[in-house]
């Protein structure tokens, strides 16, 4: 099995436990951050070796750390890291070491 399907499965499951515990509007939320981790991990993957990593969501090429997350999204969990990166969703245009997750889709 690649990694990217390990990880995969892994993010369902969590969002399978969560909507089964909370309300339809957390269902919903699984579902999109859900949506935000395939697209990221499928644009991202293509040329690049993808890792699982305790700060942030995910390890580019044992150098680069990713945090995905909502417009809102704090860089808590990457406070502290080199050469780490938050992608968000619904911005328009990069600040510092944040990144829109629209720009993974000229990755491919």
């Amino acid at each position: 099995m690649n990694r990217q399907f390990i990880i995969c499965i892994k993010f369902i499951e969590m969002s399978l436990y969560h909507s089964q515990k909370q309300t339809l509007k957390r269902a919903y939320f699984c579902f999109f951050f859900y949506f935000k981790i395939l697209f990221f991990l499928n644009q991202v993957s293509y040329q690049n070796k993808v890792n699982y990593t305790d700060k942030g969501d995910f390890l580019i090429n044992n150098k680069f750390t990713f945090e995905i997350g909502g417009k809102n999204k704090e860089n808590k969990q990457i406070n502290g890291v080199s050469d780490a990166y938050l992608v968000k969703d619904n911005i328009e245009y990069s600040h510092q070491n944040t990144l829109p997750l629209w720009m993974f889709g000229f990755l491919y």
